[in-house]
């Protein structure tokens, strides 16, 4: 499990990392494994450490978003395809996993407004 974080700054994006971390957790090794929960975990220590979104964290966010809205598991060459393949659809766990997935996209859009107020660059991702 990972370490709990306090977060320097109150913006919506830490907050959800902070009240989502576990099933974050959970989410991240059950679609990526642990190459998955590897960039979880660097992306909540480079947000723990600076206000803004680094291009390192923003990359890593993107990474994040991509894997929990399962953008690259129709693509065989990619390790999602593999731990897409295990899971069965009708697990609750599947139902979690996409409602986590609406929430952080609510939480990136809304740290960009957020950040845009507190006068940083406003941060822009390409989500589903």
């Amino acid at each position: 499990m990972l370490h709990q974080h306090s977060f320097p700054t109150p913006d919506p994006l830490r907050q959800f990392f902070q009240d989502h971390l576990a099933g974050l957790e959970s989410a991240t090794t059950l679609l990526g494994g642990a190459g998955a929960r590897r960039n979880l975990q660097l992306l909540v220590e480079e947000l723990s450490r600076n206000p803004g979104l680094s291009r390192v964290a923003k990359t890593r966010l993107v990474s994040l978003v991509d894997l929990l809205s399962l953008q690259h598991v129709g693509d065989v060459d990619r390790p999602e395809a593999g731990f897409f393949a295990a899971i069965d659809l009708n697990w609750p766990v599947v139902a979690e996993i996409q409602l986590l997935t609406d929430q952080l996209q609510h939480a990136v859009r809304a740290f960009g407004g957020w950040a845009a107020a507190h006068g940083m660059t406003p941060v822009v991702l390409d989500m589903p």
